[in-house]
C-alpha cells in the first residue's frame, strides 16, 4: 500500500510540473509572438530631412510678389 501511495504522489508530482513548463511555455510564445511598437519618429526621419531643403528657402531666392 505504501509503495503505492509513492507512486501516485511521484506521477501526480510529474503531472503538474509538466502543467507547469506548459503554461510558462505558452506564456513565452505568446509574449515572443507580440511585436515590438516602432517609433514613428524615427521612420518618418530621413523623408523628413529630404524634404526640408525644398521647404526652406534661401537667400537669394525672392518671394512672390502679391498681385493686388
Amino acid at each position: 500500500m505504501l509503495r503505492r501511495t509513492k507512486i501516485v504522489q511521484v506521477a501526480l508530482a510529474i503531472t503538474v510540473l509538466l502543467a507547469t513548463v506548459a503554461i510558462l511555455g505558452t506564456a513565452v510564445a505568446q509574449r515572443a509572438a507580440v511585436p515590438k511598437p516602432q517609433d514613428k519618429l524615427a521612420l518618418g526621419e530621413p523623408e523628413v530631412t529630404q524634404l526640408l531643403p525644398l521647404w526652406i528657402p534661401t537667400r537669394t531666392a525672392k518671394s512672390p510678389s502679391k498681385s493686388g
